[in-house]
């Protein structure tokens, strides 16, 4: 399983954009913060780095919604993708979370 997305699969996006992920007690928050998402064009040239963070307590169990502001510049590009990975938080052994990621298609162009 995976966080919800205020984003679907090939929605036109355009600069600037807010997403909102919503952890569904999946993904674990460190110090407030989820991760991070990448804007990055057909070519997989990053456009653009956010990190997901609240303000409301992270440190509940069950979902939380986690936000962030991208601004970017597709230029010619009709096509990208979001990807979105998770912060698997600092430490060793026991200590370390797992890193996850999952990408969304989007377009720059109807």
């Amino acid at each position: 399983m995976r966080p919800s997305v205020s984003i679907n699969a090939y929605d036109v996006v355009s600069s600037p954009l807010d997403i909102q992920v919503n952890s569904m007690g999946i993904w674990s928050a460190h110090e407030g913060e989820l991760g991070r998402i990448e804007v990055v064009d057909q070519e997989g040239n990053v456009l653009t780095t956010g990190f997901l963070t609240t303000t409301t307590n992270w440190m509940k169990e069950g979902p939380i919604v986690f936000k962030t502001h991208l601004e970017f510049d597709p230029k010619n590009a009709e096509k990208g993708a979001l990807i979105i990975y998770n912060n698997p938080g600092d430490g060793d052994g026991t200590e370390a979370g797992e890193v996850h990621q999952f990408e969304i298609p989007i377009r720059f162009k109807p």
